[in-house]
């Protein structure tokens, strides 16, 4: 009787233990995916300005507009913009090309591991990365 007790005890203290883990790494998950969407906010934002100055446009102020999440929308910003995207090995690479000679004004390399391999993922966020980029570094 006293090894059942005692193996019932250690298995509720076992028990509390998992959930206190369980609640501890939900909440780190929580913040993670919180400061993600703030991030996103901000990129949104700065992309946003970055075509035609922020005023109205009918590529982000027609519906909701998430390039982030989006693929048509991405492709329409990267082609607004003038993006040249390259998949590489490893990442995808994301430029503003200005000038005849096709000089790399801004770039971004966003890896496809920071997306668990989604190449789709990367190259959205890589683009609204180099729009935000081109905002920064324009004159507005």
């Amino acid at each position: 009787m006293r090894k059942v007790a005692k193996s019932v005890k250690h298995c509720t203290i076992i028990g509390w233990v998992v959930i206190v883990v369980e609640r501890e790494l939900d909440t780190l998950t929580f913040n993670d995916e919180l400061e993600r969407i703030v991030e996103n906010k901000e990129l949104l934002s700065l992309a946003a300005k970055a075509v035609n100055g922020g005023a109205w446009h009918p590529l982000t102020h027609m519906t909701l507009w998430n390039p982030i999440d989006d693929d048509g929308q991405a492709l329409q910003l990267s082609v607004e913009l003038g993006m040249d995207i390259s998949q590489m090995v490893m990442g995808v690479k994301v430029a503003e090309c200005l000038g005849i000679d096709g000089d790399d004004s801004f770039m971004v390399y966003e890896k496809y591991s920071n997306h668990k391999g989604d190449k789709l993922a990367a190259t959205r966020l890589a683009i609204v990365k180099c729009a935000a980029e081109i905002f920064k570094g324009s004159d507005a």
